[in-house]
């Protein structure tokens, strides 16, 4: 909740408050991290919705689909409704032919508080030290309270850093600790790896502790964060480091150091795509809804410009199967993308996944019947045996079974139809994502029998599809962007599937996987942090240095680039830096117990 106090407090200047989790720049703070803390600022400059809106978010396709004419009603349907009892036109025809609209974020990042001016912090800093009890009279917890300073300072010298934040603690009505946040930057990857800036910053907790307290030794701590692919709002790879002592600032994690893979996999996000199993299963999820009674979504022809027909398609596919030859059902479909599951190429496709991926095209409930019709017509009048997988146990296959044991036309009435092409992809999809981790020797058949199992429904089973999909597609991501052993990738897909087993699916799937930082080495010493701190910490003060790529977001207003440069580089001589070479941006936050 925010307050507004204007005179309240006998200052003269107005302030607002608002109880929040932590800022995200002091997270490598031990005493702050994911800690409630009690926010002033002069004014909010945006609501959190406006903020939502301006976060960089990986582009989402919205499918646009066009009503095209309606086909003449199959002659084994019921006039009177729908087979299914569902709420749609079977004949109903829908083409995606309209390109798909792109929504994209701006990548910029808006503060959403203006602060206070620099004075006007230490005046209410005062107050708060000297008067504890004011600041939670609306509320019974102890709280850090954090004072939000802008950019007013223009005419600080060089060597000066910009306060950025002022606080206190309070516990019980009394005073405990209090802090101080400030920044500098950017400052080049040079000008932070020399020893004067690790000696800076040492220096600054030693003036901190003071001298009585100076003969304690501190705990140094350090962190650093690699990302390896995407960034924080969208699909991404990252590396989080701990270790104990660094002897520069940005120095590489030791090959002991804790090391954590973080794997994001943002849904609609194509970073990691390795198949064409998601539009599969968006395909899967249309039809699924029909037969549950809402709406019927076919998605059509995959070229808009096909212009052959099911009736030609399925005569080829019957000719494939008659050789026994499915390395040539390549040659019916579109240009295959050269992903993952391609190059693992399956050895137990049969007539089924070749029906999938036709039928799975039909515009309408009408022309999907009529195409059964004339497949099971074809095999019974042209004496076709086609070829199936002896593992196929869809109802599709025992039905192809059924008909060349009979020799009789089997029954396609009400939502037989669906049901069979329901389950004729669900087979196919859980065949190629088991068939790339078997092949690969990345899981054995145990651990995927829980994914492989038919569910009690439809819909379980495809819920089992996704999950086991995105352990395919966390493997992948593993091989593309980390050069992990063949032994870690191991270790991670066994991990995935069982966190996985039962979790439910989310837009973000956030997965973190302990590894040997040995694994990694190329990635540490090569790369560049994206984020990297070092704490220095004593029974009295606790000094953070935390260095970003990017500027913090709570500086407002926003200072111009090149003056920062200007100011934050020695004038000594030229700055002489590879361009090659991040800069950094340092914040430097001290927090002091009191006696």
């Amino acid at each position: 909740m925010v307050r507004q106090t204007n005179q309240r407090e006998n200052l003269s200047f107005d302030f607002q408050k608002e109880i929040v989790t932590s800022p995200k720049l002091l997270y490598h703070v031990p005493d702050l991290r994911n800690k409630k803390v009690c926010l002033y600022f002069a004014e909010r400059i945006q609501t959190q919705s406006n903020s939502d809106a301006t976060t960089a978010k990986t582009p989402i396709k919205i499918p646009s689909f066009r009503r095209l004419e309606t086909k003449p009603s199959s002659v084994d349907l019921d006039l009177t409704g729908s087979p299914l009892k569902a709420d749609f036109d079977p004949n109903e025809v829908f083409d995606d032919s309209a390109d798909h609209i792109i929504l994209s974020r701006p990548k910029k990042k808006t503060p959403l508080y203006r602060g206070l001016k620099s004075k006007e912090a230490r005046i209410l800093v005062s107050r708060l030290n000297t008067t504890p009890t004011i600041q939670n009279n609306d509320t019974n917890e102890d709280l850090t309270n954090l004072v939000l300073c802008s950019y007013d300072d223009q005419n600080q010298v060089a060597k000066h850093s910009h306060l950025l934040y002022l606080g206190n603690r309070v516990e019980g009505g009394e005073l405990v600790e209090v802090c101080k946040t400030s920044w500098k930057g950017p400052l080049s990857y040079k000008t932070l790896t020399s020893n004067s800036c690790v000696e800076e910053f040492k220096q600054m907790h030693m003036g901190a502790t003071g001298a009585r307290k100076a003969g304690q030794r501190p705990e140094i701590s350090c962190a650093a964060e690699f990302y390896l692919t995407g960034e924080e709002t969208e699909s991404h790879i990252k590396l989080e480091c701990a270790w104990d002592r660094s002897n520069v600032l940005l120095e590489s994690p030791p090959p002991d150091s804790d090391t954590k893979l973080k794997i994001c996999l943002v849904k609609g996000d194509t970073r990691f795509v390795c198949d064409d199993q998601n539009t599969e299963i968006e395909q899967l999820e249309g039809l699924i809804s029909g037969l549950e009674g809402a709406e019927l979504v076919w998605l059509g022809r995959h070229a808009q410009d096909a212009e052959w027909t099911m009736e030609e398609k399925i005569m080829e596919i019957l000719e494939i199967s008659r050789k026994n030859r499915p390395d040539e059902f390549d040659k019916l479909q579109e240009p295959a993308s050269d992903n993952l599951l391609n190059v693992n190429e399956r050895q137990d496709v049969d007539i089924t996944d070749m029906l999938w991926k036709i039928l799975c095209q039909c515009e309408s409930y009408a022309e999907l019947t009529d195409s059964l019709h004339f497949l099971f017509n074809t095999i019974l009048t042209e004496d076709i045996r086609p070829f199936l997988y002896s593992g196929n146990q869809s109802s599709m296959a025992g039905l192809l079974r059924a008909t060349l044991r009979t020799a009789s036309m089997p029954d396609l009435s009400g939502a037989k139809p669906l049901s069979l092409l329901l389950e004729m992809g669900i087979e196919k999809l859980k065949r190629d994502s088991s068939h790339f981790l078997l092949s690969s020797d990345l899981a054995s058949k145990e651990s995927l029998d829980h994914y492989l199992s038919g569910g009690s429904s439809l819909s379980e089973s495809l819920t089992n599809i996704k999950r086991l999909h995105l352990v395919v597609e966390t493997a992948f991501a593993c091989q593309t962007y980390v050069s992990l052993p063949t032994a870690s990738v191991k270790t991670i897909v066994h991990a995935a599937l069982a966190r996985l087993r039962d979790a439910p699916l989310e837009e973000r799937m956030n997965m973190e996987f302990n590894i040997q930082a040995a694994d990694v080495k190329a990635e540490l010493e090569t790369g560049r942090a994206t984020l990297w701190s070092m704490t220095y910490k004593n029974d009295f003060v606790t000094s953070t240095a935390i260095l970003q790529m990017e500027r913090p977001e709570e500086i407002y207003p926003h200072p111009v680039e090149s003056v920062l440069r200007r100011r934050s580089t020695d004038n000594s001589e030229p700055e002489s830096v590879e361009e090659s070479e991040p800069d950094y941006y340092i914040i430097y936050h001290t927090s002091i117990k009191q006696d």
